[in-house]
């Protein structure tokens, strides 16, 4: 059972969030504070599970997948490996926004202090 059969209040309501514009809510992510609202659950028929996760507080999307997921009461898909590099991704025309505005199916590599992003995809 996915949660595309499920409104957009109802999602709001067992995640403790809010609706975000046309198919969105932002909500706490697993372990956040009842007032976060960093973590944004587009609900969407092409996904396998009825929705996406995205984390601005950077938490691990498998993580928030299944929190949701339990919180609505759906079963969560196992993972898939992914095997795509972040090169790949961040050419890839199936990069989509969440509802509110994150940019999703791209990865960017994290470039430490006074480094310079040699041979990154950022380059």
């Amino acid at each position: 059972m996915s949660a595309a059969h499920l409104s957009l209040n109802a999602v709001a309501r067992a995640l403790g969030g809010e609706v975000s514009g046309k198919s969105s809510v932002v909500c706490p992510g697993p372990g956040h504070t009842r007032k976060d609202r960093s973590l944004c659950v587009t609900l969407s028929a092409a996904a396998p599970d009825g929705f996406i996760v995205f984390s601005h507080a950077g938490d691990d999307w498998r993580a928030c997948r299944d929190y949701v997921a339990g919180r609505l009461g759906v079963v969560a898909r196992p993972s898939l490996p992914c095997q795509t590099s972040s090169a790949l991704a961040l050419r890839s025309p199936s990069a989509t926004r969440c509802g509110c505005g994150a940019l999703l199916g791209v990865t960017l590599p994290r470039l430490g202090r006074g480094r310079r992003g040699s041979g990154s995809p950022l380059e």
